[in-house]
């Protein structure tokens, strides 16, 4: 009786020793599940900051472009605009030259005699020869 006691004893131990044997795998088991679970999180959140990251670089670099690309427009806008000016003031110029020119010409022909195109003395005279011109001399 005492043997099969200690026997019943035995292996009540060895089922109690291998159930929490199994309660130790099982908790290891879980814990090593909840362990990958937290480093898979943990490389996702890893990716999205990365990825994050370079979205962000990308938006930034398109704004450094964007303002390039409107900064460059300015300056030839301001290059064509003054390029403009340049032209109209050239245009201006020469306009004025041809009306200070014109103003030279007639004056010019206001002095001159009809009878041979010399000029009128400083008198308003004419200078040409005799009896062939209706200026008086």
């Amino acid at each position: 009786m005492e043997a099969r006691e200690m026997e019943a004893r035995e292996m009540e131990a060895r089922e109690m020793e291998a159930r929490e044997m199994e309660a130790r795998e099982m908790e290891a088991r879980e814990r090593e599940a909840r362990e990958m679970e937290a480093r898979e999180r943990e490389a996702r959140e890893m990716e999205a900051r990365e990825m994050e990251a370079r979205e962000m670089e990308a938006r930034e670099m398109e704004a450094r472009e964007m303002e390039a690309r409107e900064m460059e427009a300015r300056e030839m806008e301001a290059r064509e605009r003054e390029v403009r000016e340049r032209e109209a003031r050239e245009m201006e110029a020469r306009e004025m030259e041809a009306k200070e020119m014109e103003a030279r010409e007639m004056e010019a022909r206001e002095r001159e005699c009809p009878c041979d195109r010399r000029l009128y003395s400083y008198f308003g005279q004419c200078s040409g020869p005799p009896k062939t011109c209706s200026v008086p001399r």
